[in-house]
């Protein structure tokens, strides 16, 4: 009598985003220094692929531009592009994986970051449902401002035009 494997403890969202945490600790070392292969990372990456959409360079590129020498005299020049690919590639690791790096996902990994123990806030289905919401809202809101925006500067051309030309009758 053989028994089922017991579930998965962790659900799947929240091991995408404690990698996305690890990884964008990795990024944020990287602005000062290169950032050393550890296996901690590379079992962080191997994971966060393991549920993406199957997309492999962005991950093989984190990996390298993490750890590359610089490539530049200038030192300062040198960690700016280093910093600079390696946030590239995590917001393309971001997309294979289905996340939308908002302002929201931004500050649950900076929260997270923060707190580390036990009570840390994960990035869950109701925080994402959530942040759909806002985001049409959002959306709804600029697109409301942009049309009476719109309208008020129509309003002040014709008032403007018909200054320019009265017609005497």
């Amino acid at each position: 009598m053989s028994k089922a494997p017991p579930p998965l403890r962790i659900e799947r969202h929240k091991l995408v985003f404690m990698g996305l945490v690890a990884l964008d600790e990795v990024a944020e070392h990287c602005i000062r220094d290169t950032y050393p292969r550890t296996f901690a990372l590379r079992v962080t990456l191997a994971m966060l692929y393991a549920f993406s959409d199957g997309t492999r360079e962005p991950y093989d590129d984190f990996w390298r531009e993490c750890a590359a020498p610089d490539s530049s005299d200038n030192r300062q020049m040198a960690m700016g592009m280093r910093s600079n690919a390696v946030h590239s590639t995590y917001h393309r690791i971001c997309r294979t994986l289905g996340v939308a790096d908002t302002i929201r996902f931004r500050s649950d990994v900076d929260a997270a970051r923060r707190d580390s123990g036990p009570h840390a806030r994960a990035y869950d289905a109701l925080h994402r449902a959530l942040q759909s919401e806002g985001e049409a809202a959002r959306q709804r809101f600029a697109e409301m401002l942009r049309i009476s925006t719109r309208e008020r500067n129509d309003a002040r051309e014709q008032g403007r035009q018909m200054r320019a030309c009265k017609l005497s009758g």
